[in-house]
């Protein structure tokens, strides 16, 4: 995985090339083992948040107790391509989190969901606990 900063930020970028959930799901697990070895997250919690309007995934630390996100140090994953495929933000959201679902039921999601509360969130919704034994959405 390529990971960038983000211009002006220590926010680390990765351009995804998905075209389905599927796809992108093999992208986030990739991404996933960058993330945890990373250490850039110290947070027990991490949430991904499904930007619809702008076609990406953010990946933090958070503390949903305080509504605190520790976005200096997040992960930026572009999703271009499945974002102007899929125009109706209901539909990209839903690859997205079927997307994220599915990588959480790797190895590395695994591993991740062990250490860490993990959530996603849209931009229309609350954050939702992922437990990795989630179904996929229709």
């Amino acid at each position: 995985m390529n990971w960038k900063k983000m211009e002006g930020s220590d926010v680390l970028m990765f351009d995804s090339k998905a075209i389905d959930s599927e796809a992108l799901a093999t992208d986030i697990a990739e991404a996933l083992i960058d993330i945890k070895s990373s250490g850039r997250i110290t947070a027990t919690q991490m949430l991904f948040y499904i930007d619809g309007t702008n076609g990406h995934i953010f990946i933090s630390g958070v503390n949903l107790k305080t509504n605190e996100v520790f976005d200096d140090l997040g992960f930026w994953i572009g999703t271009q391509e499945l974002w102007e495929d899929n125009t109706n933000g209901y539909d990209f959201d839903v690859f997205v989190i079927n997307g994220i679902l599915q990588a959480m039921k790797t190895r590395q999601g695994q591993n991740l969901l062990s250490e860490f509360k993990v959530y996603y969130q849209t931009e229309s919704d609350s954050p939702v606990r992922i437990t990795g034994k989630e179904q996929f959405l229709q």
